[in-house]
């Protein structure tokens, strides 16, 4: 409850500023790339999300994101009997960012850094059916950095860490790290 009442408390302090400041929204999609704990190969995943920014300064933004896979971490697994199954792994984000733009002409290098909440799924299914199990939910971090023009265009490498467990008794949490790169576009409303 305490990391709702945190997210929601941020979003509103994000709106807070839209009076005062230039609001900026973008979409993106791009890659993941896992980095799983005890992982054998890296799996990948393709993200499409957005966000919406307040300018602080002209040098900082904070904002609020939304990211969700469009196609999930897969992996094929044999199953030691001679057939196989096919897992997949869903991430959900809701958070917030900081954005801090370093000067300079066209092209705008920035860092950032954020938190979110986590969700998804464990998903396996095989030729005799399926079935899921959610992970709970978990408060994670990222860290990155990334360019941007005048044109709107972005893009930008972050990396997601953040410990996830399903939501089975007696299940421990597994940290279930990634890193991306995302292009978007973006557009500011004065």
């Amino acid at each position: 409850m305490r990391k709702a009442l945190f997210l929601v408390s941020f979003l509103l302090f994000s709106t807070g500023l839209f009076a005062q400041s230039n609001l900026t929204i973008g979409v993106h999609s791009g890659v993941l790339f896992s980095a799983f704990e005890d992982q054998d190969e890296t799996l990948t995943a393709i993200p499409a999300g957005g966000y919406f920014g307040v300018e602080v300064n002209e040098n900082m933004e904070v904002g609020a994101e939304f990211n969700v896979t469009v196609k999930n971490f897969e992996q094929t697994i044999e199953d030691g009997f001679g057939g196989s199954f096919t897992a997949g792994i869903s991430q959900t984000i809701i958070g917030g960012y900081l954005r801090y733009y370093i000067p300079a002409e066209s092209i705008v290098p920035y860092i950032r850094a954020g938190v979110g909440y986590y969700l998804g799924k464990f998903e396996a299914s095989s030729g005799g059916g399926s079935g899921s199990v959610d992970f709970k939910g978990a408060v994670g971090f990222n860290i990155g950095a990334g360019i941007g023009t005048e044109s709107g265009l972005y893009a930008e490498f972050i990396y997601h860490i953040v410990s996830r467990e399903l939501d089975l008794p007696g299940a421990t949490a597994v940290g279930f790290n990634n890193f991306g790169a995302h292009v978007g576009y973006s557009f500011s409303i004065n």
